[in-house]
């Protein structure tokens, strides 16, 4: 394989990891903002809410099925820094006067 092909190879992994970390950080976001309330606030897919707070419309919800326990975030990270690692070292790789070609790698962070 190409010295382009496998920098162009580890844009796609970086990519990946980095919308991953995206989405999870939304997440952990959101369930923030709504703990921001959190006398009002439930976890969805628990159970064990008084009614008042389990049935109105606003009270804020913490999406239980989609937050991250703290493997699932370490996970992430580490697959986020990885693929950040494998894409320096490609275009590390990439011959000098290949490299006009390829965005440099601070434009992908």
């Amino acid at each position: 394989m190409s010295a382009i092909s496998n920098y162009q190879s580890a844009i796609e992994q970086l990519t990946t990891a980095k919308a991953e970390a995206d989405k999870m950080v939304k997440i952990i976001r959101q369930g923030t903002e709504a703990l921001r309330d959190w006398r009002k606030t439930m976890v969805s897919d628990s159970g064990g809410f008084p009614l008042e707070i389990g049935l109105s419309r606003s009270s804020p919800v913490v999406s239980g099925r989609e937050w991250p326990d703290s493997k699932r975030i370490a996970g992430v990270l580490q697959a986020y820094h990885k693929a950040k690692h494998e894409f320096d070292n490609a275009f590390q790789q990439t011959p000098e006067n290949e490299r006009s070609v390829v965005k440099r790698p601070n434009e992908y962070y």
